[in-house]
């Protein structure tokens, strides 16, 4: 079997069309060449391995930037979510305070014991569901640092792979 001759730069261009999807009558026509000359390089070894190192690295790619959004929308849910913890916080408080405002003015005969005891405990609630909210939000801040971990662990064992190929 003839020795092949190293792949050029057309050839790396027709790997990377091929790697988007083109098609060989598209690659043909976009490097200059006929669809039997691509028919022809899509069956060498080494042109195969390029074209599917391109894949695995487009897909890497895209994988990340998935990541990357993701990591982003849950941040700014985590940020949306504490905002409307402290808002509901500051409001249960303010209404609270009102109700012991009124309270201290009030005489026996101004306000039932039922009406009293439904507002406080819808205070209450709101409290609760504020502190609940803060905690998940919290909780968010945990995830996140533990994907940053996970990636900083990633692009070491990517690091130290890269060294081993180049030795």
């Amino acid at each position: 079997m003839p020795k092949l001759k190293p792949l050029k730069t057309i050839h790396h261009k027709a790997a990377h069309l091929i790697a988007d999807g083109a098609t060989e009558h598209q690659v043909a026509t976009l490097v200059g060449r006929s669809r039997s000359w691509v028919q022809q390089i899509k069956r060498r070894d080494d042109f195969q391995e390029m074209v599917q190192k391109l894949m695995i690295e487009k897909t890497q790619a895209l994988n990340q930037v998935a990541i990357d959004a993701t990591l982003e929308d849950l941040e700014n849910f985590r940020e949306r979510l504490n905002q409307s913890a402290n808002l509901l916080y500051t409001t249960a408080t303010v209404y609270l305070e009102k109700i012991q405002k009124r309270i201290m003015i009030l005489e026996a005969e101004d306000i039932s014991p039922q009406r009293l005891g439904q507002s406080l405990k819808q205070g209450a609630e709101a409290l609760g569901l504020a502190l609940e909210m803060s905690k998940s939000a919290t909780g968010l801040d945990e995830v996140l640092g533990l994907v940053d971990e996970i990636q900083h662990f990633e692009q070491i064992e990517s690091l130290g792979a890269q060294k081993t190929n180049t030795e």
